[in-house]
């Protein structure tokens, strides 16, 4: 009887198991349809971008994902940290969509080009991709020269090419020289380049003229056959694509990423580069620790940091500027004159910059070279602009009634009724430093504080001293162990 009830008991169980494998599916059958990434290029391309999009696909790869779409709505941006992306994209095994949501332009374009399928969104355009130059001094774009276009050129034909996409059309986007015509027949479109000729047949279309950049708008694009389909959002896309019931994930950039976009821009790097060194300059100025040395530590560290996190510095480069931070100080307390410390220290952080602006210290492509010529624009900046700005603020900040807030202004003259101090008396007094003797700096004496002088060495605040000698209002002391030990 007990068998029985046993093996009911097993025969419900097993039963039950099968009903409820039928009702609720096990986690396998749950990621049957995949895992899919939703990666936003939004905005202006550059290394931080670059480094997110890297480190997503990396992610999607680590986690199984089926596919990848990536969700393009940019203006353009810098051409090397698209062709990191398009890299990152081109190693991936994973499928790839590119995702024209509103716009692919400029550097954008090579990004769409990158992915094995394109589809468009309803009122999107893609194209419109020569280089261009920011030049110095906000004068404005300036015409990629016929070396930088050449560059820019092959890599949109070869990257068009890997993913069997028009390599005319590519091509028609970044060269104005290229002229593009297209024959619509019943199996399919023809696309050749120009000049005709003789007169133009009626049944062939002008794409582009010569002295034109070719853009194309969503619909044009499904029409010469560059994009495959068009979807008015990111579920239509996986309906078009046979993964209705995968799991989506959207990938964002963090608020550190989003600000070590802005920071990494040349010009903000270099007013954080000038504003960090005069901070320290100011630092060494004036005794104890203050405002001026953690605005000037912050600024360094905000550049130093973003440049890690978007991948173009290392910890090499900190070693570097730390390094030529301990000369320059060794130089300027220790060691007299200026010399191999001093020289020394300075090429260690001017080093540590320019590795920390470039990917590559030898620029060879025209990538490189644009990089290059961007960190050259945040040195010559750093370098102008901190003497400029130290000379100014040394002339004009004491005439500023902010000085007289954090100075003592106020002069004690003889006609004002006041008179000075005897200093005699204080040989052989013992006191402690109120800040620090770089020789000279403070020291309290019975409740005195009094203006006094290292004897050849650095004295930190805090210290126990005794005044050795004193020659007219040169009060000389030195640590108070020293007297002790003699």
């Amino acid at each position: 009887m007990r068998r029985r009830r046993l093996w009911l008991a097993v025969a419900l169980l097993a039963v039950g198991s099968a009903i409820a494998g039928s009702t609720f599916p096990s986690r396998a059958q749950e990621n049957a349809d995949g895992l899919v990434y939703v990666i936003p290029i939004k905005g202006m391309i550059g290394p931080g971008l670059a480094s997110m999009v890297g480190r997503k696909i990396d992610e999607a790869e680590e986690k199984g994902a089926q596919a990848i779409i990536f969700e393009i709505d940019t203006p353009g941006g810098r051409v090397d940290s698209a062709a990191q992306v398009r890299d990152a994209i081109f190693e991936t095994p994973l499928q790839t969509i590119g995702y024209i949501k509103y716009r692919a332009t400029s550097a954008g374009a090579l990004v769409a080009l990158a992915c094995q399928s394109i589809v468009v969104a309803p009122g999107s355009s893609i194209g419109a991709a020569a280089p261009i130059m920011i030049a110095p001094g906000g004068s404005g774009p300036v015409p990629g020269t016929e070396k930088e276009v050449s560059y820019v050129r092959t890599e949109f034909v070869a990257t068009a090419e890997r993913n069997n996409h028009n390599t005319l059309l590519a091509k028609a986007m970044v060269d104005k020289d290229v002229e593009v015509y297209a024959r619509f027949t019943d199996s399919g479109v023809e696309i050749f380049e120009g000049p005709l000729d003789g007169e133009k047949p009626p049944d062939v279309e002008l794409v582009i003229a010569k002295e034109k950049l070719l853009s194309l708008s969503g619909e044009e694009t499904l029409k010469l056959g560059l994009a495959e389909h068009e979807a008015s959002s990111v579920g239509q896309v996986l309906r078009l694509y046979d993964m209705r019931g995968a799991r989506l994930v959207r990938a964002e950039l963090s608020w550190s990423e989003r600000l070590a976009r802005h920071l990494t821009h040349p010009a903000v790097s270099g007013l954080l580069l000038t504003f960090g060194f005069l901070g320290i300059i100011y630092e060494l100025k004036i005794p104890g620790w203050g405002i001026s040395g953690t605005i000037g530590l912050t600024c360094l560290a905000l550049f130093f940091g973003a440049h890690l996190l978007v991948g173009l510095a290392e910890w090499m480069e900190l070693l570097l500027f730390g390094a030529g931070i301990v000369l320059i100080i060794a130089e300027i307390f220790f060691i007299p004159g200026f010399g191999i410390a001093g020289i020394s220290g300075t090429a260690c952080l001017m080093a540590a910059i320019y590795l920390a602006l470039v990917k590559s210290p030898i620029p060879r492509s025209p990538d490189e070279i644009a990089q290059f010529q961007r960190a050259m624009y945040t040195l010559v900046w750093f370098v102008l602009a901190s003497p400029i700005i130290l000379v100014l603020t040394w002339k004009l900040l004491p005439r500023t009634p902010f000085y007289g807030r954090i100075v003592q202004v106020a002069e004690e003259r003889a006609d004002l009724g006041f008179t000075a101090a005897s200093t005699e008396s204080y040989i052989g007094q013992v006191g402690r430093t109120v800040t620090i003797l770089r020789p000279a700096g403070r020291a309290r004496f019975e409740g005195r504080l009094v203006d006094v002088v290292a004897e050849g060495e650095f004295i930190p605040p805090g210290t126990q001293v005794r005044v050795v000698d004193v020659k007219g209002s040169r009060v000389v002391v030195i640590p108070d162990e020293e007297v002790k030990e003699s």
